[in-house]
């Protein structure tokens, strides 16, 4: 069992609560989502259909915030610390996105 197994963070109340708190928590979260989608919409959106791997997505925040930017973009999240990646938003983040796979990988 690792130390993450025995932190608040295995809790999904807990990580639910922290992530509708976390603009009070990190007063500059919302600024630095806006930067990357920014970036992607000015560096890497180019009306190709692009694919995107997020490794370390954990509850899927980043792809959800990119997929505002680019609806066609297929999105690979990987997590070995979330049962199931990105599944602990309220609303699926696969619905009505294109593509959007979530994978366990073991970290060991």
């Amino acid at each position: 069992m690792s130390n993450f197994d025995n932190s608040q963070w295995s809790n999904s109340s807990f990580t639910q609560e922290y992530r509708e708190q976390a603009d009070d928590y990190i007063p500059e979260r919302r600024r630095l989502i806006e930067i990357a989608q920014s970036l992607y919409d000015h560096f890497v959106k180019d009306g190709l259909h692009r694919r995107v791997l997020d490794l370390g997505c954990g509850d899927g925040l980043m792809i959800q915030e990119l997929l505002k930017v680019d609806r066609d973009m297929d999105a690979t999240l990987v997590d070995g610390r979330v049962s199931r990646p990105a599944e602990l938003h309220r609303q699926p983040l696969a619905e009505p996105y294109v593509s959007v796979t979530t994978h366990t990988a073991p970290i060991s």
